[in-house]
């Protein structure tokens, strides 16, 4: 037994000196070990079949630099890799250079220079839709070098490194970018990296970028231009900073134009970016000043002074729980867009657009974990200042408006998601003139929702709490124009075409406020016309809803009268619209009662007094202020058509008017065609005929006296044989009495 463990401790000792010795004699002579030959059997020991790896011809150098420091140079000609298994790549370089110098003095040996290092004469082709899916690494987790690799690589000098690939080819997604990258670092400089790349795309779009990196201690500091080139669309940006342990701080230039046609270029400068990792993850924070150019308005809109220029800030903080951030994981902070304020010598403007994130990215789309608010305001100051400016422009304020002096603006403020929204406006007018007062307080709602397809919808209010609007002077004694204007040329109806289905939905009200109904000024009426509102117009353009006209006094067939009431209820069609009136005439002892009911096209008159008078008694002091029995033989005939024409309902409410408004001469009114053909004293000599069924007028004349013996008239007839074409005629008679 003691034979045996003698020997057994021979044999150790003897390994011993075996392995002592054979490692010193791989320290002397390493290339025993590292040669062409074991090169090429680690290689089909180590790499697998499905990623072959050639070359056309290699030269390996090992070099003893001391005992225990030795030199390694490989060199192949045309080195390729290719993956077979996958082919998600492959990669071919004309010549691949590498020199590392490894330190034996330790247990582990470590790199003490790794360069130079020249790969060059590149051809790499990767398809990113191959690449076969990682297992994720989990929340919080993050690439780490194994610890080997870092007790290898700690205190290794980085000598001279040149990675030149002029032909780099990237599919993803379908499309493919062609182009080149060239990273070099310099020797005899603190550690970085020089780069540049440029690609084609498919589209017709060219990129380059040039990088510079240089390590400062702890952090590294970088430089990075890049320009973006397709047709018409330019880009360029300008960034750098630094990045280390405390995270990462960058600033931002450039400028983009022709993205859109409506909007001509953004200028970015001076953008400051922060990532700061902490326990939970990363916090970001973004200063973002930035300008847009917009597109020249029309000529027509330059009257307006549109600013040309458009300044925006975007700001925000945002926490990741990752050092990147991920569509999987939830986002939590804000993002603000501010307007610059807008100041033109015609109105202000400005606001601003939030963005609250509290979810994961992936499900923005679906209406989860951000929420947008809008605060957007519009004011003209001084309403006085358009109305000046746009004078003799084709956006020229008619009257009355031209007159008015005020503000005007328009504020529009809501929340909303990425999949719907809810955003209210207001719109509050101040403005007022000696007789005028327009004092709007309008207030809506647009909403929008994008399942199913886009849709949207407005429900908008519009208060007008203190209206007053003066009408131009209307003179009855004057006669119309019956000739049609030269300047006004008739145009052939065209075939309105079939509009497509919308899914806008919209819905406005108008109405007056309780108390303050909107007032009409006109030479007419002895007092303001007070009238309220309560209207509605709906997404077919049909406006329906009261219009009432309050109490209001009047002349009317040359007394003083009193509108009590006058609704006019719209409907559609507009004709069968309901109308509902009642005018008080004090007549001595009694009180002349005109009720007018039924529809626009077909209204009945009634004429009754209090206490009860003959209907005829009633007429003839409307149409002549006296007695029946006191007038004419023509006169008493027109009072007897003229109660029958309000009878039947062949009055219809414009002649009513007139009729009320001008000293009747006579009247004719026809039962079986319940036309009326009546004649008008208009003063001067003048009389004005007029022949219809009530609700319209076929033919519309003057009569004019020119003397003793001459008069001209003048009339204007619809058409029987063509409808809506008029007939003028004008005929000079002389009269002679023997």
């Amino acid at each position: 037994m003691k034979l045996f463990f003698k020997c057994l401790g021979w044999v150790g000792v003897s390994s011993v000196g075996l392995a002592v010795g054979g490692a010193l004699l791989v320290l002397q002579f390493p290339q025993l070990l590292v040669n062409d030959r074991s090169f090429s059997l680690a290689i089909k020991k180590f790499v697998p079949s499905s990623y072959p790896i050639t070359w056309s011809r290699e030269r390996i150098d090992v070099r003893s630099m001391s005992f225990l420091k030795k030199e390694f140079s490989f060199r192949f000609d045309r080195f390729c890799v290719l993956d077979q298994a996958d082919q998600a790549f492959s990669a071919c370089f004309d010549r691949v250079s590498l020199r590392f110098v490894v330190d034996f003095s330790r247990l582990i040996p470590r790199l003490s220079v790794i360069g130079p290092i020249e790969i060059t004469g590149g051809d790499i082709a990767l398809n990113l839709d191959r690449l076969p899916s990682r297992p994720s690494a989990g929340p919080g987790k993050a690439f780490e070098m194994p610890r080997l690799a870092k007790t290898v690589l700690a205190g290794a000098r980085i000598e001279e490194i040149l990675l030149d690939l002029p032909r780099l080819r990237v599919q993803a997604g379908g499309k493919t970018a062609e182009g080149g990258l060239r990273i070099e670092k310099q020797p005899l400089k603190p550690w970085g990296l020089d780069g540049s790349a440029s690609a084609q795309f498919e589209e017709g779009a060219r990129a380059d970028l040039t990088a510079h990196f240089i390590q400062e201690g702890s952090r590294a500091s970088f430089q990075l231009d890049a320009n973006y080139r397709q047709g018409a669309k330019k880009i360029a940006a300008h960034a750098n900073g630094s990045v280390g342990r405390a995270g990462l701080q960058a600033r931002f230039s450039g400028w983009a134009s022709k993205l859109d046609p409506q909007l001509t270029r953004v200028d970015v400068n001076d953008c400051a970016l922060s990532v700061k990792p902490v326990e939970n993850g990363a916090d970001y924070r973004l200063h973002c000043p930035m300008r847009a150019s917009l597109p020249l308005p029309p000529p027509s809109l330059k009257v307006f002074g549109i600013p040309r220029q458009l300044g925006l800030v975007v700001s925000g903080e945002i926490h990741s729980p990752s050092l990147l951030p991920s569509m999987d994981r939830p986002l939590d902070g804000n993002l603000l867009v501010s307007i610059d304020p807008i100041i033109s010598s015609l109105f202000t403007g400005g606001g601003h657009l939030g963005l609250r994130l509290n979810g994961k990215p992936a499900e923005f789309s679906k209406g989860k974990g951000a929420e947008a608010e809008t605060d957007l305001f519009l004011k003209i100051p001084r309403f006085e200042r358009i109305v000046t400016r746009l004078r003799g422009t084709s956006w020229d304020i008619p009257a009355p408006l031209r007159v008015l002096k005020g503000s005007f603006e328009v504020q529009a403020k809501g929340k909303t998601d990425l999949r719907q929204g809810v955003f209210p406006a207001r719109l509050d007018t101040k403005l007022s003139s000696r007789s005028q007062a327009l004092k709007i307080d309008a207030s809506s709602v647009f909403e929008f929702h994008r399942a199913g397809g886009f849709n949207s919808g407005l429900d908008a209010e519009i208060t007008l709490s203190d209206v007053q609007v003066e009408l131009p002077r209307l003179d009855l004694a004057v006669p119309p124009r019956l000739m049609p204007d030269e300047r006004i040329q008739a145009h052939h109806p065209v075939e309105a075409k079939k509009a497509e289905p919308s899914s806008f939905v919209y819905q406005v009200k108008i109405k007056t406020q309780e108390g303050h109904p909107l007032r009409v000024v006109s030479n007419l009426a002895k007092a303001p016309v007070p009238i309220d509102l309560d209207l509605t117009l709906d997404r077919t353009g049909n406006l329906s809803g009261p219009i009432r006209i309050e109490r209001f006094p009047v002349v009317l067939f040359r007394q003083k009268a009193t509108i009590d009431h006058f609704v006019l209820t719209l409907k559609e069609p507009r004709d069968a619209s309901d109308v509902d009136g009642l005018i008080k005439i004090p007549h001595g002892d009694y009180t002349i009662l005109i009720d007018v009911v039924g529809t626009i096209s077909e209204p009945r008159v009634r004429v009754e007094s209090e206490p009860p008078v003959p209907t005829n008694q009633l007429v003839s002091v409307l149409l002549y202020g006296d007695q029946q029995e006191n007038l004419d033989s023509n006169q008493r005939a027109s009072v007897g058509n003229t109660e029958a024409a309000f009878s039947q309902g062949a009055m219809g409410l414009a002649s009513l008017y007139l009729f009320a408004s001008t000293p009747v001469q006579s009247l004719l009114y026809d039962p079986t065609t319940r036309s009326v053909t009546a004649r008008i004293s208009l003063g001067g000599g003048t009389t004005l005929n007029l022949s219809g069924n009530g609700s319209q007028f076929q033919s519309v004349g003057l009569r004019k006296r020119l003397g003793p013996s001459w008069a001209v008239t003048t009339s204007v007839d619809q058409s029987k044989e063509n409808p809506g074409a008029q007939i003028v005629t004008a005929f000079l008679e002389w009269i002679h009495r023997y």
